[in-house]
């Protein structure tokens, strides 16, 4: 997409092509609920934010590898794990509290909602505390573990190798 055509478009239509635009808008204080009718150029120049960074920033997330695409079995192990460190830390310090302001935000606007709005705001902080806690138990144990594995298939390759 053109960046003019991203500048005149609404913010609704931002991130109804693409919801990770909202992540995007998120972080640069654009609440996309709060201003789905403005386009990102009367948001930009309301908030006094750099129409072109901004711009910039909504295209990125095009430009990202896929992850699926990784050639993983080439990388060693270290890097592998260092690579899912850094995954956690991001989802842990960037998305993890956009889901959470989100939350905190919502207000069903309908009686039929309610009780899902009480739910879902009863319900993130200890999902949030388990999943923190899986994280860090995952780093701690499985990928020493893992490293563990590989140094003993290493070592028992080394030693085939040394008896051949």
């Amino acid at each position: 997409m053109k960046k003019i055509a991203l500048r005149s478009k609404s913010i609704k239509e931002l991130v109804d092509q693409d919801n990770v635009r909202a992540h995007v808008l998120f972080y640069f204080g654009i609440k996309f609920y709060e201003y789905s009718e403005q386009t990102l150029e009367q948001v930009c120049l309301e908030k006094r934010l750099s129409l072109d960074m901004v711009v910039r920033e909504l295209e990125s997330p095009e430009t990202n590898f896929d992850e699926s695409e990784l050639p993983l079995i080439n990388y060693p192990i270290d890097l592998i794990i260092e690579y899912l460190k850094h995954a956690h830390y991001l989802f842990v310090k960037h998305k993890l509290p956009y889901i959470g302001r989100l939350l905190q935000e919502f207000r069903a606007n309908h009686s039929d909602y309610n009780t899902i709005e009480k739910d879902l705001k009863i319900v993130f902080p200890l999902f949030l505390e388990d999943f923190i806690h899986h994280i860090y138990e995952e780093e701690d144990s499985l990928f020493k573990y893992i490293k563990m594995l590989e140094r003993a298939a290493r070592a028992n390759t080394t030693l085939r190798d040394s008896i051949n």
